[in-house]
């Protein structure tokens, strides 16, 4: 038997073991009951003594001048507007209240560059409402 060769199928029966293996195990996965269902994460709502019930406020605060946005050459500037009649309003940090009618104004001081500022307002029957506005202070 001089020319005759061996064939030797030992390698390419097991790539075709290892081929029909990994195919089914990929379409397991594909199919596993963990993949087709795809729930939402739950929301909670938590209640306590503290939890209360959003309302709208009846409270209004219109800010007058300065205009949101403006550049000003002033470190020192009035912010003005009207709210509540004896509404108490505030500037960041600084604590002001408004007149019988409502006005107010409150001086507040800036730093170079970019300033954000809110404006608040709150009255007796403890609603309150706020405001942001951004000023650009150029010395």
């Amino acid at each position: 038997m001089v020319g005759e060769q061996k064939s030797n199928w030992t390698p390419w029966i097991i790539i075709l073991v290892l081929v029909v293996v990994l195919v089914a195990v990929f379409n397991i996965r594909k199919f596993s009951p963990q993949n087709t269902s795809r729930e939402s994460p739950r929301q909670v709502t938590v209640e306590n003594e503290f939890s209360q019930p959003l309302s709208p406020s009846s409270i209004t605060l219109t800010i007058d001048t300065p205009q949101n946005g403006e550049t000003v050459n002033s470190s020192k500037v009035n912010i003005k507007g009207k709210t509540s009649a004896n509404a108490e309003v505030y500037v960041n940090e600084m604590d002001s209240k408004a007149d019988a009618s409502g006005n107010f104004s409150v001086t507040y001081t800036l730093e170079e560059g970019e300033n954000y500022l809110i404006v608040g307002a709150n009255d007796d029957e403890g609603n309150m409402t706020e405001q942001e506005l951004m000023l650009y202070y150029q010395g």
